[in-house]
């Protein structure tokens, strides 16, 4: 099971009730159905950066069991699932039916599709602006900073740990990145390619304080040292 069904952090803050009754519940459901229809199963689960609440962005790149503690209700949903699955696959009766895998995703960015009810959707909307011609006013301010991928390495992150045998995984759940630029260096490596784009600023102070309390840098020495992790797409 690949459970990617999820309302997203922004759109999120707008309606907890909602997002936990999709976020969690939906999970549960799953999890529940595949308990019982099944003798034994993979699950993937995507989490997020959104779990982990930093008061200092300058802290260096730390490992996935410190700054658990959200401060949104995405991350609360997010963290709670972690903990479940970990739960099912590890303490329940019926442990060894349920093999529960998951990873704390970065900003994702595609070249294809803009996101939707994101807080790291400022990336994305600024390259797919400078494409089609188009300036773009950002949500958080120049020196905003949190780790991405591309897409494909995402795509091939979830293949890896789930292809993956289980004696080789350490831990259940790992973070990923591939690299972290801020809003400032996003805006100049556009420049490059577009130099008629213009980035200008109207800040939300709520997404502000998301990104505000996420890190710049995580250390994924783990994801790469068990599973292979290792993104093909650099910031270049």
């Amino acid at each position: 099971i690949y459970h990617l069904a999820a309302i997203l952090s922004t759109k999120a803050e707008k309606d907890p009730f909602q997002a936990h009754q999709v976020n969690v519940e939906g999970f549960i459901n799953l999890v529940k159905t595949a308990m019982i229809y099944t003798d034994y199963i993979k699950f993937f689960f995507p989490s997020s950066i959104a779990v982990y609440y930093l008061n200092d962005k300058n802290i260096p790149p730390f490992r996935e069991d410190l700054y658990c503690n959200p401060n949104n209700i995405y991350g609360c949903n997010k963290l709670y699932c972690e903990k479940l699955g970990v739960y099912f696959s590890q303490f329940s009766k019926e442990s060894n039916k349920f093999d529960f895998r998951s990873i704390r995703f970065s900003g994702i960015i595609s070249a294809t599709t803009l996101p939707t009810g994101g807080t790291s959707d400022y990336a994305s909307e600024i390259i797919h602006s400078a494409i089609q011609n188009k300036n773009y006013s950002c949500f958080v301010n120049k020196n905003s900073k949190i780790p991405f991928m591309a897409m494909p390495d995402a795509i091939d992150s979830i293949i890896k740990i789930m292809t993956t045998e289980r004696k080789n995984l350490t831990q259940s759940i790992y973070h990923i990145k591939a690299f972290n630029p801020s809003v400032k260096e996003i805006y100049a490596k556009i420049k490059n390619k577009f130099p008629q784009f213009k980035l200008t600023y109207n800040i939300n102070k709520d997404r502000q304080r998301l990104v505000d309390s996420w890190p710049s840098d995580i250390d994924d020495s783990k994801a790469r040292k068990d599973w292979g992790w290792s993104p093909i797409y650099d910031f270049d």
